[in-house]
């Protein structure tokens, strides 16, 4: 494929996917602008909350993902019958699995708060929130599946619209039914936790129904024999660590927000409102990690592996240049942060801080993250799991450990020092990346 062919394709794949992950964290700091309004015990009951949200997410992300190799490779392939049945068998996994979820939510949703803070405020307000939310785990990781089907067989634009839909609708119900706007009652929290709840819901009805388009390549209408056993047992294995990683590598996140707790609960609003800030660099990042799956998967697939090397490189250099392009975003945003999300004193000096910090580093992972959606692609699992989910379980979990328990430093150099060992990211996942091992057909 030519330079310019490419460029093509890579727009036509990757603005949808930006747009798309763009509209998701905007709502994330949507979310968090409207709770901002009920106080800062609010934000971090809602942030703790989700904490376990987060969890769920990144296991349905690699358990949907590591489907949605197999429908990518044998897309390229024109197997029809096989991705279709392969994609109803990761309907009937998120399905069961998101199921397990809301059922220990509905049971011991306590566990999820207090592990994390002990202020009685704060888990009152995570615990309202959860009461809610979980009823969205299912619809949510429906929705999922059906979005990484459409784009790895390189249609970005219907999952753009369903999620463009979404975001509309939950912006428009959080303002109802937190604020209590236009008659509607004043719920707070669980206010927003119906209003996501419900855009979740429409958005799963919008990409199933769209599945069954007179054009669509997926149909539910369609009947399929399912899967044999072995084929079961073929895929589960090769998705096995796909999701274990995405488990390690979250629960890993995850204690090092409980280690930044554990220095200082007061600065948990400055942390998710970094967070919500610098996703704006994982959104434009969106583009090329969806790119890199669908072009490097597609030509894997279909045997053309000297073009899957050449492809993979441009990915690398585009994936960082759009990183490094972030970066600047956030910097550019940083000093009008604090006034937006109605934060004072030390809230507000710190949370300029972390976001400099933050974006002065984030930049780097634009290549450490492109490599990551190549070596998936290519099936290459325990690449994946070292420059990820293991990377993260040594490398941040343990220096924020070490720097919060151990040497009982302030929360700004324990953020430095766990930020800073991603650098580290870019030697291994280099290292992995020109081993080749991922350079295959799976199919």
């Amino acid at each position: 494929m030519g330079d310019k062919g490419f460029i093509r394709r890579f727009l036509a794949i990757s603005i949808p996917a930006v747009i798309q992950q763009l509209l998701s964290n905007l709502l994330q700091i949507c979310d968090t602008f409207m709770i901002a309004s009920l106080g800062a015990l609010a934000i971090s009951g809602v942030s703790v909350a989700n904490k376990f949200f987060f969890i769920f997410t990144l296991l349905i992300y690699g358990l949907t993902n590591g489907i949605g190799l197999f429908i990518a490779q044998y897309y390229g392939a024109r197997n029809k019958k096989e991705y279709n049945r392969i994609f109803r068998f990761g309907l009937a996994l998120c399905l069961i699995t998101s199921a397990v979820f809301m059922i220990f939510l509905l049971l011991w949703p306590e566990v999820t708060i207090s592990v994390f803070v002990q202020n009685p405020a704060i888990i009152d307000f995570g615990l309202a929130y959860t009461a809610l939310i979980c009823y969205s785990y299912i619809p949510f990781a429906l929705a999922m599946m059906c979005g990484v089907a459409f784009r790895v067989m390189g249609d970005t634009k219907t999952p753009m619209v369903a999620g463009g839909i979404s975001f509309f609708l939950n912006v428009f119900l959080n303002y109802l039914l937190i604020y209590g706007s236009w008659g509607f009652p004043k719920w707070g929290v669980s206010g927003a936790a119906v209003a996501t709840l419900i855009s979740r819901i429409i958005e799963m009805l919008i990409l199933l129904l769209l599945l069954n388009r007179k054009q669509s390549d997926l149909k539910l209408t369609v009947r399929y024999s399912w899967l044999e056993l072995s084929k079961m047992k073929g895929i589960i294995q090769k998705t096995l660590p796909l999701i274990g990683n995405e488990l390690i590598w979250s629960l890993s996140l995850s204690v090092v927000f409980m280690n930044y707790c554990y220095v200082n609960e007061y600065y948990i609003p400055s942390l998710t409102i970094v967070d919500n800030i610098s996703s704006l660099v994982y959104a434009l990042f969106a583009g090329p990690a969806t790119a890199t799956g669908v072009i490097v998967g597609q030509a894997l697939g279909g045997n053309q592996l000297e073009q899957a090397k050449r492809e993979s490189k441009r990915m690398i250099k585009l994936g960082t240049a759009i990183c490094m392009f972030g970066s600047l975003i956030v910097l550019a945003l940083t000093p009008l942060v604090p006034t937006a999300f109605s934060l004072t004193g030390p809230l507000a000096s710190m949370t300029i801080r972390l976001l400099i910090i933050k974006a002065v580093i984030s930049w780097s992972q634009g290549y450490a993250e492109t490599v990551y959606y190549i070596l998936r692609a290519g099936g290459d699992t325990k690449g994946v799991l070292m420059v990820d989910g293991l990377f993260t379980c040594f490398g941040p979990l343990l220096i924020s450990t070490v720097g919060a328990r151990v040497l009982q430093l302030d929360l700004l150099w324990t953020f430095v020092l766990t930020e800073g060992i991603y650098l580290l990211k870019i030697g291994l996942s280099t290292y992995y990346y020109k081993k080749e091992l991922w350079v295959k057909r799976l199919t």
